[in-house]
């Protein structure tokens, strides 16, 4: 019964797309209008808003994912095979959240909270981190949407091998295929976006 509490709690406080409301709010701008990807996500969030705005979403971001794991590991097992679904429970949350009819966001930042929320287990959050940097400064990877599909998959196939916890492994491999399935949902979008516009001209 724990677990379920914790799952959707997560779940609910990953629904909560700050991106999206803060700009709303204080500067009353729809970044999924104004984006070309149509993400209500922290990137968008300083890139159409400024850096106040996407400061502050960052930090939400970061800990609607890293208080439902942080606070949940206090009191669940963490090498129960459950807590594998509270881990992934705010990723999904951001990314197919219910009361916008599953139109969240890519749900990198809140990965990022998750990973920080396991805290002292620090191995997957340094794998993500450091395949971030990776593709970031040495081998450098764009557009972004292609990066993070790379370091997603590299992160999930470390973190499978390395991780001492099948449970939080198995965690890491189900925000994985989140975050990857949403890109792809994404994706199509776009091209699907780009072929009615394209019809319409011509």
């Amino acid at each position: 019964m724990r677990y379920l509490l914790f799952i959707a709690a997560g779940y609910c406080c990953g629904s909560i797309l700050f991106a999206y409301i803060l700009p709303k709010i204080f500067y009353d701008i729809d970044i999924t209008k104004l984006s070309d990807d149509k993400n209500p996500g922290t990137h968008n969030a300083f890139r159409y808003g400024n850096k106040k705005v996407g400061t502050k979403v960052l930090i939400l971001e970061l800990l609607k994912g890293f208080l439902p794991v942080f606070i949940g590991a206090g009191f669940l097992d963490v090498n129960n095979n459950m807590f594998a679904v509270v881990m992934a429970a705010p990723v999904l949350g951001h990314a197919y959240p219910l009361y916008r009819h599953g139109r969240g966001g890519k749900a990198i930042a809140v990965s990022f909270g998750v990973l920080m929320g396991l805290y002292p287990i620090i191995t997957p959050l340094s794998l993500l981190v450091l395949f971030y940097i990776l593709f970031s400064c040495v081998i450098c990877i764009s557009p972004d949407s292609c990066k993070s599909i790379i370091t997603f998959v590299c992160f999930g196939v470390s973190a499978l091998l390395l991780c001492d916890s099948k449970a939080v492994a198995a965690g890491c491999i189900a925000i994985t295929a989140i975050v990857l399935f949403r890109h792809y949902q994404k994706h199509v979008a776009e091209n699907l976006e780009i072929s009615l516009f394209r019809k319409r001209v011509i």
